[in-house]
């Protein structure tokens, strides 16, 4: 019984903050945007951890100026020491999820779908489907000029034969354009 509550609570909380942020004032649509990360990655692979780092650009394109979502595209590449050097690359297609984008501080939910090559000198090139998941903070310090972090976890899709993932923690500067 007690568990039932609990989720129930935690539904109504969820769904609150979505209907709280559907009813708040929002930028205007057609904002564009063009950030650049710089992070640390872990990369989990079946022959185990490696870590190493990791820089991306990623694009985003406002769906409109009534609900706070826009389309986006990311790439990441990264270098990473195990036992030996293993080279990524990364490319995704998803959304970003403003929670607040009239405050100063402006959280953000990412989900994006794409694949991974992974190579190295004894290592078997490998494409992988992926699943990205994220979450981030930026600091607005002008209209046009934003400074965060993110978090993102990149994990196979479930029609995947072998299991790897890697967490990225990166902080990222964001140009925005495209106000008027």
């Amino acid at each position: 019984m007690l568990c039932r509550v609990r989720a129930a609570c935690v539904l109504a909380i969820a769904a609150g903050i979505v209907m709280a942020s559907l009813g708040t004032a929002h930028a205007d649509s057609d904002i564009r945007a063009l950030s650049v990360s710089v992070g640390y990655a872990g990369f989990d692979a079946a022959g185990g951890a490696a870590h190493g780092g990791v820089i991306g650009l990623s694009h985003d394109r406002r769906l409109s100026d009534k609900v706070p979502l826009a389309w986006r595209v990311a790439i990441t590449g990264g270098v990473h020491s195990a036992d030996e050097l293993m080279f990524t690359g990364t490319a995704v297609v998803g959304f970003s999820w403003l929670l607040s984008d009239t405050l100063k501080y402006v959280p953000y939910v990412l989900l994006d779908a794409g694949a991974t090559v992974v190579a190295g000198k004894n290592i078997d090139t490998d494409v992988v489907p992926r699943v990205e998941f994220g979450l981030g903070m930026d600091l607005l310090k002008s209209r046009t000029f934003s400074y965060g972090i993110q978090v993102r976890a990149e994990l196979e899709s479930p029609f995947a034969v072998s299991q790897t993932g890697m967490l990225i923690f990166s902080g990222r500067a964001t140009w925005r354009w495209g106000f008027f």
